[in-house]
């Protein structure tokens, strides 16, 4: 062998591996820098929250149960949104399905209601609305873009829905979490809690 073909052979060998490394080097960076989406309920103000606004002669109280989305990750979550993938009746430990068998998009925490997919960067927290109450009249409302015919029944269910969310970001892993609500259909029993596993 010659010397120019060993000197070849050493110059590819290093190249080779010089682009492996740094191909190993950039997908390691991104995997540790990446969104990480956290979603929580804490049962503290920001997730049970009430809003009094004017509605023609009246005064509506409605009572809201939210959950946290965050990002804990470096990079920002891109095109954020949350889902009810489930809602099932919980009674005496039991679980059973409802009408619901859809999974549709909930709606961020804001007025009017707002559907749209938000970047979320690292430190910075967002509420999405999953039900609501109000003093006025008796019904759940869920915050969904839209109620069905075939979901009226759900409206009047006294007792503990398990809510089944999911939070997408296109840049990162999904995040799931359980909330239970109990409502018997008068404004001060409600309450909401993370679900056992």
């Amino acid at each position: 062998m010659t010397e120019e073909l060993v000197a070849a052979s050493i110059g590819a060998t290093a190249a080779i591996a010089g682009a492996l490394i740094t191909g190993i080097f950039d997908w390691f960076r991104q995997i540790i820098s990446r969104p990480r989406l956290k979603l929580d309920y804490l049962d503290e103000k920001g997730n049970r929250t009430e809003a009094i606004y004017p509605d023609k002669d009246f005064e509506i109280h409605e009572l809201f149960v939210r959950v946290r989305l965050r990002n804990v990750g470096r990079r920002p979550a891109k095109g954020c949104r949350l889902f009810l993938i489930g809602l099932q009746e919980v009674k005496d430990g039991n679980v059973r399905s409802t009408s619901f068998y859809d999974s549709m998009e909930l709606s961020w925490a804001s007025y009017p209601e707002d559907f749209n997919p938000r970047d979320i960067p690292n430190g910075v927290e967002n509420y999405a609305n999953i039900a609501s109450v109000t003093k006025n009249k008796s019904g759940w409302v869920f915050h969904i873009r839209q109620i069905f015919s075939s979901h009226k029944d759900l409206m009047n269910y006294k007792g503990t829905y398990r809510f089944k969310l999911l939070a997408t970001a296109d840049n990162a892993d999904p995040e799931f979490l359980d909330v239970d609500v109990s409502y018997d259909q008068s404004w001060q029993s409600l309450r909401a809690n993370t679900s056992p596993k």
